[in-house]
């Protein structure tokens, strides 16, 4: 079984991404509102993907995302960042961490986003 961290400050946007992670079916989605959660529980338990938002309180999910870079066997867990400024695109082309990652602005179309979470999921890249 593939396991999914979703991260998101928002619960009602983590409620919409994990209905339609659920049509994938064989997922354990883990959910985390802060940067700091992100850290805690992809060490505890490694993800195959994260789904991350950028701007949080406190940690942002770049920052956080960075951190777990950090450790070799986080190091290389694709990263699906979103948001819902068109500005963070152009910073994510700036600012993005090492590592397999990409950027979707929010809200994304089932029809683009399940395509890009199933080839993270399958491949372990995300490009």
């Amino acid at each position: 079984m593939k396991k999914i961290l979703l991260v998101d400050d928002d619960t009602v946007i983590r409620e919409v991404i994990r209905a339609m992670l659920e049509e994938l079916g064989d997922c354990e989605i883990t959910e985390a509102e802060t940067g700091k959660e992100l850290i805690l529980k992809a060490k505890a338990s490694p993800p195959d993907l994260i789904i991350c938002d950028i701007i949080m309180p406190g940690l942002s999910g770049y920052r956080a995302v960075g951190e777990l870079r950090k450790e070799k066997k986080l190091a290389n867990i694709p990263v699906i960042f979103n948001s819902a400024s068109v500005k963070d695109r152009e910073m994510h082309h700036m600012l993005k961490p090492q590592g397999p990652c990409t950027f979707m602005i929010k809200p994304f179309k089932f029809q683009e986003f399940i395509p890009l979470v199933k080839k993270a999921l399958d491949t372990g890249t995300i490009s």
